[in-house]
């Protein structure tokens, strides 16, 4: 597991230092604090392959459509550093310590032009590269800059196997076909069962789960068997709390020995069953044994926290709360013991 990031240069970071990191992280902050920005910063330093950074960019919708045929898609750089910097010199670097000390850097630097290339970002009549190295790669990657300063989606970045799993849900990374290749993976086996687990806390009567035909939309194509049912129901007659679960359950399995990043983890879940979901959170990233870091921007989020530690003190130590302020070059971390204060002092978390 990491146990401390240090973050230079990235997106709205001039300097971020996160201390004693736990099994399962939560991160709290004002809107803008950087709270997403973390979680990029992680799955870019567990992967160390420049592929990781664009797509992260390309989430954030931070790419334009150039109409210039295949590779028509490039993605702006200028965002990944602090202050927006499209220039030579501008750079970030991302270390951390546990799992082997991984670490990153980015730069912008000048190059030769050779003709026949497609015109350059230019500096002073100057061609600029991004140049991409990491503790994976043997060799720094370096990437020319368009005309318009971005990078095309299509050159053969290095696409490897990273030693870990590395998992990231947000509200548009949910795929029904990734589902069902994650319950695929898991059916019939005892992971299975943490799935089905997770699910009875919004419907207790929840026996089995199939995925079926079609599964283009969450109500189709995926079926719950109740205790007292004759015939299978389709997940979406069950709810948002039961699908929400189902997501966050089938992601967290997937993660298994590696990382889980989750942005807004409460989305779509009633503030009554919050604490029966950090408990089998943790529970299970602990059986799992990956690591988990995790947003949100509900104050009911850290408060049913709270009262998971109230009545079960064994998850304390594997659980801590990570404050982030902007302009704050180290976050404020809440063990478990501090976290009821938090709540009480209704810690700033929109």
């Amino acid at each position: 597991m990491l146990s401390n990031v240090t973050i230079r240069g990235f997106r709205s970071f001039r300097e971020l230092s996160v201390q004693q990191l736990t099994r399962v992280n939560l991160l709290v902050g004002a809107n803008g604090s950087g709270k997403t920005s973390l979680l990029d910063a992680v799955e870019l330093l567990l992967s160390g392959v420049p592929s990781t950074l664009l797509e992260s960019t390309s989430r954030r919708g931070e790419f334009r459509y150039t109409g210039e045929g295949e590779g028509s898609v490039e993605t702006t750089v200028r965002h990944l550093f602090s202050g927006h910097a499209l220039r030579s010199g501008s750079s970030f670097e991302i270390r951390a310590e546990g799992v082997g000390t991984p670490w990153v850097k980015a730069e912008l630097a000048v190059r030769g032009w050779s003709p026949g290339e497609p015109p350059p970002s230019m500096q002073d009549g100057r061609p600029l590269v991004l140049q991409f190295q990491s503790h994976l790669l043997k060799e720094p990657g370096s990437f020319p800059l368009s005309k318009n300063g971005g990078v095309s989606l299509m050159p053969p970045f290095f696409i490897g196997e990273t030693p870990r799993p590395i998992i990231l849900l947000d509200s548009a990374s949910i795929e029904r076909s990734y589902l069902r290749d994650a319950w695929e993976s898991i059916a019939l086996r005892p992971d299975e069962a943490a799935v089905l687990e997770a699910l009875r806390l919004v419907e207790p009567r929840a026996e089995r789960l199939a995925f079926v035909g079609d599964t283009s939309h969450k109500s189709q194509g995926i079926l719950v068997k109740l205790e007292d049912s004759l015939e299978p129901l389709p997940v979406g007659t069950l709810g948002g709390g039961f699908w929400q679960l189902l997501v966050l359950a089938l992601h967290l399995v997937r993660a298994k020995g590696g990382t889980f990043l989750v942005d807004e983890i409460d989305t779509g879940l009633h503030y009554s069953i919050l604490t029966p979901m950090w408990r089998l959170l943790v529970h299970t990233a602990a059986r799992m044994e990956c690591q988990v870091f995790a947003t949100t921007h509900s104050l009911d989020c850290v408060k049913a926290l709270a009262r998971l530690f109230e009545t079960d003190r064994a998850l304390a130590e594997q659980v801590s709360v990570h404050r982030l302020q902007k302009n704050v070059s180290k976050t404020m971390r809440y063990a478990a013991e501090e976290v009821h204060l938090a709540a009480r002092e209704q810690i700033e978390v929109r």
